[in-house]
This record gives structure tokens, C-alpha cells and sequence, in this order.
């Protein structure tokens, strides 16, 4: 690449106005997210983004390196979340923890997910998710403030309504609604011959719970999760 083009490819970022505009969002959305988690006396942390072990969920796949440590090479992985480490400084006595970090996941490289991507992990002890859920309540309501904006938005041509309080359905509930499947009804011997009828072809020895829970929430059930309003 010549230093003209390289020139002309930086001018083209730099006059690009709906990406200034994007940059100039996104921090604006990071100043305000810190801003509530100060509000609410937590400590921010900064946990190390190579860990010792790979991710502990079975359906997500770590990047791996390698550590030369003197002559000795050992395994290192980028980290999935930083859930892992943010758990040890729970236990640790650290009640009231957020952390806005890079985290990596391999193979997942679509529309909707990158490899590398920005990520938002808070704990709080002593209390339960309904707690959480009011976290995210209050945060998104002070983004919405300190932006300027109403009580709903246009994401992906579609309105959505962020006003106080969003709504709330169990994984039995969806799992019904939407896939007119009976979860307390349905066995491990069933997971297979559901999956057939689907459409997805796969051998009856590759299917477990994993297999069967997460091709049927992201075919059937998350596409009409949030449409309208936000949901737990």
C-alpha cells in the first residue's frame, strides 16, 4: 500500500461523519454506564485478559496462545469474560464490582457476534436477580437521559419502548409460547426426535441438553424476544 492511498484511506475515516458520530456515541454511553455504577458505589476493576484456563462454558471456544517461560512453552487463553476472574475478587470481599473490558471468543464471526468485543460484567452480594434486573432498568434510563432521548428508539427499523419496567417471562414460559415445547414434559430421549422435526439434521450421538436448549432458544425463541419493549 503506497502512502497515498494510505493517506486516502485514513481521510475517508476521518470525514466520515456517521462514523465520527458512532465513536463520539459509544464513549458517550461508556462515560454514562460508569457514571451509574459510581452512583451506586461500585468499584471498577481491571482483571487480566489472559487467563491459565479456557472459558468454563462448553458451547464458547477460547483463542489460545503460547507462553515461553524459559525454554518451557505452556497454554495461555485470551478470556471469553471476565467473569472468571471478577468471581475471585467476589469471594475475595470486593461486594461491589463492574468492569468494562475486551473480551474473545473463536469461531464466532457473523451479523450479530466479532471475535473481539467490548464487554459490561457487574456483581453485586448479597442480593438476588431481581436486584440485577433493576440495575439494568435504572442504567438504561440513565443512558436514555443523559443522551437525550425519549422513552423509545428505532433499532433495526423496529420502535422500542424503554420506559420503566420491562417485561418478564421464564425459560419455561418462552419455551412454550414460542416452540410449543413442555420443558417439565420433555426428556433427554426427546431432545433428538425434536431436533429432526425442526429441520436440523444431526446424529442422536452429538445431542445433549446444550445442543437441544440452545438451537431451539436461538431459532425460535430470541427472535421475538425485546420487539417491542426490553425482556427479562
Amino acid at each position: 500500500m503506497t502512502k497515498e492511498t494510505c493517506l486516502s484511506k485514513n481521510s475517508r475515516l476521518i470525514n466520515n461523519a456517521k462514523l465520527k458520530k458512532n465513536a463520539e456515541l459509544r464513549a458517550g454511553i461508556i462515560n454514562l454506564i460508569r457514571q451509574f455504577f459510581m452512583s451506586e458505589s461500585f468499584l471498577e476493576v481491571d482483571t487480566p485478559l489472559i487467563d491459565l484456563y479456557p472459558s468454563m462454558e462448553p458451547a464458547i471456544s477460547s483463542f489460545q496462545t503460547r507462553y515461553n517461560d524459559y525454554g518451557k512453552e505452556r497454554k495461555l487463553y485470551l478470556q471469553s469474560s471476565p467473569e472468571y476472574n471478577m468471581k475471585k475478587l467476589l469471594v475475595s470481599g470486593y461486594d461491589k464490582i463492574f468492569q468494562i473490558t475486551k473480551s474473545f471468543r473463536n469461531g464466532e464471526l457473523t451479523r450479530l457476534h466479532n471475535p473481539e468485543f467490548t464487554i459490561l460484567e457487574w456483581y453485586r452480594s448479597a442480593c438476588d436477580y431481581n436486584k440485577i434486573m433493576e440495575d439494568v432498568e435504572n442504567m438504561i434510563e440513565l443512558i436514555r437521559n443523559g443522551l437525550g432521548l425519549g422513552n423509545k428508539i428505532k433499532y433495526l427499523n423496529k420502535s422500542i419502548d424503554l420506559s420503566k419496567p420491562y417485561d418478564k417471562i421464564c425459560v419455561k414460559d418462552a419455551f412454550r409460547i414460542y416452540s410449543k415445547i413442555d420443558l417439565d414434559s420433555t426428556s433427554s430421549q426427546d431432545y433428538h426426535n425434536i431436533l429432526l422435526s425442526k429441520g436440523l439434521k444431526i446424529e442422536k450421538e452429538s445431542v445433549d441438553f446444550n445442543t437441544f436448549f440452545y438451537y431451539i432458544f436461538v431459532n425460535e425463541i430470541e427472535p421475538h424476544l425485546g420487539r417491542e419493549k426490553p425482556v427479562f
